[in-house]
């Protein structure tokens, strides 16, 4: 892979490979130094007056790296270049309770006031050069080559939060708690910042009733229920005003002119993302406690969701955040916990639980469909974002097309409708309209688990331990980029690292295959059913 004066071939003369591997790794650095530092401290002040309470607890958080990159001149097309990247962040969370708890007879209050402030500051400050003079200084004297374009960046938010909650008990068998918060948060403006989220629960333990006090293995008899609402502000620190960026103009003289432009749209009418959540549950000890079991049913209604969504290209086509439409989750939650062997030095305890959950999207406001510009993966072989948000589907819809193989001998002219001919690869022409293209795209799989497992165990022995867990997701889809790029016959040509190439549809040798020939006319489609596997693991 070096030529006659000894330096790398940057690239394959014949295509083969795209991009010398070996000089990748030896003309190019990438380097991230971090310093974190954390600070918790406290005190709690007991029996102001008999039963009451106060705790304060506050926490520091520095998080400081530096993005360092170096890039030769035979991966950088002749021209050294260097970069580096100052990143800084500060986090303050303050949190101050109030407690009051007393028994009187068979009643027993606990009452609650909690006070909370948290606050994220983030910066960074940025600069690069090319043409590097003395390449061995990278970046640690970056005055040395072609000054880029520096940059920097600034963005803070904080949370404001009030929240109560009152606890009775009687006779430690019926139950009742009520709880309200009130969160401010500085991503939203006006009369939007502040919001009330309430809630509500109640417990009844049957195994204190007369009539089960005598139940047998059953030690633990206890039936729930809950009702709430909480709050989501999980948006950018700055989306309810717009943001502009630089833009460089050439007119027919000739001349360059930097101007701005709108790139996001800011949105003042932006506020808090909330769910309902209704719960029911039951609770069972079993020989004493030894063996525990619940069981939960809920269903969970979210509105006002906060997307971001593209306008059409006749408004601008810039991005846009709103609160929009409404996504339910509902499932069932079961969990089993016991000591499985208490033989006084040897022990093993044990922990199983599994839930299912159907998701699904209720509305999405005025729109029919919204494509999820944050979360493209395929690194620019997908054409369109790879999930979408629609009505009837579940939040982590995979968009893409349905892959019918390779078209066959005897469909000629069938395939010639469509530019092809046999081995190339065959799509689901969804509207009927002779051609393949973005109006043929649909729901082809679902990102989020249905069901998930966890297996828990612990062994001890007199001063030794030993845990093992095992852990599954099953019920979802994924899109494979990693064999697609093996598969796409593009100018980096990997498919030799792919023994799966050696099937592919060869005419006259090989016809019934399903993995498109070596041709000229062929269109390989990544974002297609051709490479959605189940994601479904154990572990």
């Amino acid at each position: 892979m070096r030529n006659a004066m000894g330096g790398y071939t940057a690239t394959d003369p014949i295509s083969s490979v795209f991009f010398n591997p070996v000089a990748l790794t030896t003309d190019q650095l990438n380097v991230t130094d971090r310093v974190l530092a954390n600070m918790i401290g406290g005190f709690k002040y007991e029996d102001i007056v008999p039963g009451l309470s106060f705790n304060l607890q506050y926490g520091v958080n520095y998080l400081g790296y530096d993005n360092k990159t170096f890039a030769g001149k035979v991966v950088n097309s002749g021209s050294s270049s260097a970069s580096l990247r100052s990143n800084k962040e500060f986090r303050l969370q303050n949190s101050n309770t109030l407690n009051y708890h007393r028994s009187f007879g068979h009643h027993t209050i606990d009452l609650t006031g909690v006070m909370e402030y948290q606050q994220s500051t983030y910066n960074y400050v940025a600069a690069g050069a090319s043409n590097l003079t003395y390449e061995s200084f990278m970046w640690n004297n970056l005055a040395q080559g072609t000054a880029g374009n520096p940059s920097s960046g600034y963005s803070k938010n904080s949370i404001f939060s009030l929240v109560g909650r009152a606890m009775y008990g009687y006779k430690d068998k019926y139950l009742l708690s009520a709880a309200l918060r009130r969160d401010g948060s500085s991503k939203f403006v006006g009369d939007n910042k502040y919001a009330y989220f309430p809630s509500v629960s109640a417990g009844w333990v049957l195994s204190e009733e007369d009539f089960l006090k005598d139940a047998g293995m059953f030690s633990l008899v206890k039936i729930r229920g809950s009702w709430g609402w909480t709050g989501n502000e999980g948006i950018g620190a700055y989306s309810t005003y717009s943001a502009y960026g630089n833009r460089v103009a050439s007119f027919t003289n000739g001349t360059s002119v930097t101007g701005l432009v709108l790139n996001n749209i800011g949105n003042p009418e932006l506020k808090w993302e909330t769910t309902e959540q209704k719960n029911l549950g039951i609770e069972l000890g079993i020989m004493n406690n030894r063996f525990t079991l619940t069981a939960d049913v809920f269903q969970k209604d979210t509105r006002d969701l906060l997307l971001t969504e593209l306008l059409p290209f006749y408004l601008g086509g810039n991005p846009i955040t709103r609160n929009v439409g409404a996504v339910q989750n509902k499932g069932l939650e079961i969990a089993l916990e016991g000591m499985v062997i208490d033989k006084g030095a040897f022990t093993w305890n044990s922990w199983l639980n599994f839930s299912f959950i159907k998701n699904r999207v209720q509305s999405i406001g005025n729109s029919d469909i919204i494509f999820d510009n944050n979360r493209k993966l395929g690194g620019g072989m997908s054409p369109q974002p790879e999930f979408i948000v629609r009505p009837g589907d579940p939040l982590g819809a995979i968009w893409g097309l349905t892959y019918l193989g390779t078209w066959k001998p005897g469909d000629e002219t069938k395939a010639n409708e469509f530019g092809a001919k046999p081995g190339d690869a065959r799509y689901l022409d969804k509207n009927t309209d002779g051609v393949i293209d973005a109006e043929d795209y649909d729901v082809i799989g679902n990102g989020i688990p249905t069901f998930s497992l966890g297996f828990n165990n612990t062994f001890n022995y007199k001063n030794f331990s030993l845990n093992f867990l095992l852990h599954a997701l099953t019920g979802f889809d994924r899109l494979n980029y990693n064999n697609a790029a093996t598969m796409y016959l593009g100018g980096d040509a990997r498919e030799a690292t792919n023994v799966q190439i050696k099937d592919r549809y060869i005419p006259g040798v090989n016809e019934t295959s399903n993995i498109p020939a070596f041709s000229t006319t062929n269109r390989n489609f990544t974002q297609s059913t051709r490479f959605l596997e189940k994601a479904d693991f154990y572990g």
